[in-house]
């Protein structure tokens, strides 16, 4: 996260996977907060009867893509929890398929809406994580400019100005360690359990076959036990209780999970 100016600041993420897996970044808002969408990657957040507009805009590189929930209704948008109570909220979702993409969202607070026809400008390079640089701008002229070369951050404000920072030294080799070592365990816990939202139609198609075979067999059973073995009936009930309550068991410690 870089802040250059008290009313402006971006925020950086870089998506990388080695298997492919796909990522996502969820903006979630107030659900006081109105969120338009004025262009494909320019938002504005406002609260109705209070001056002022937060413009919320997007640029990236790579395979990635953004979609917009004003009305918090979207099945990826969960909303928020306020007490024990989750309540719908807007929100705007950066996604990927798996492929390596680096997106940035810049955020400026305006007291006044833009002039009619204004173009705003943001513009994001990079090249790695320490090369890379950020332009703001409307119209061609650049407001903000934030650009990091190797450990150097230079900001440049709209008055021409240029703040140099260097940046922090790298962790020491326990603390690298320790960062690898949280990360390896996530991805072994992520590849044992699967992702908490998968479908899992195949196996799911399975136990419906599965379960309406084997209710066509016991209605089958029970007719021919009613006709000739009734005093086997209870017995047979019993049993079929314990099997059905067994399947459900493993069903929902093993096969489904």
């Amino acid at each position: 996260m870089i802040q250059p100016g008290e009313l402006f600041w971006a925020v950086i993420d870089a998506f990388h996977s080695d298997g492919g897996e796909a990522g996502e970044i969820i903006w979630r808002f107030p659900p006081d907060v109105q969120l338009r969408q004025v262009e494909r990657y320019r938002f504005l957040l406002q609260r109705p009867g209070q001056p002022g507009v937060l413009e919320m805009t997007f640029a990236g590189i790579g395979n990635w893509l953004i979609e917009a929930d004003g009305l918090g209704t979207a099945s990826w948008n969960s909303g928020m929890k306020y007490g024990a109570t989750v309540t719908p909220s807007p929100a705007v979702r950066v996604s990927t398929d798996g492929a390596d993409a680096v997106v940035a969202a810049a955020f400026e607070w305006r007291e006044l809406p833009r002039a009619s026809g204004a173009s705003p400008l943001f513009e994001l390079r990079w090249h790695d994580a320490e090369a890379w640089s950020l332009t703001k701008g409307v119209d061609g002229a650049s407001r903000f400019a934030v650009e990091r070369v190797a450990d150097q951050l230079s900001m440049t404000g709209p008055t021409g100005a240029t703040r140099r920072l260097d940046m922090a030294a790298p962790a020491a080799d326990s603390a690298t360690r320790s960062m690898e070592e949280s990360i390896s365990s996530y991805r072994k816990a992520a590849r044992h359990y699967g992702h908490p939202f998968r479908l899992k139609l195949v196996r799911r198609t399975k136990v419906t076959a599965v379960i309406v075979g084997a209710s066509i067999l016991q209605a089958t059973f029970f007719l021919l036990i009613s006709t000739r073995y009734r005093r086997w009936r209870p017995h047979a009930t019993g049993a079929i209780i314990i099997g059905w309550l067994a399947f459900a068991l493993f069903l929902q410690r093993s096969f489904l999970t």
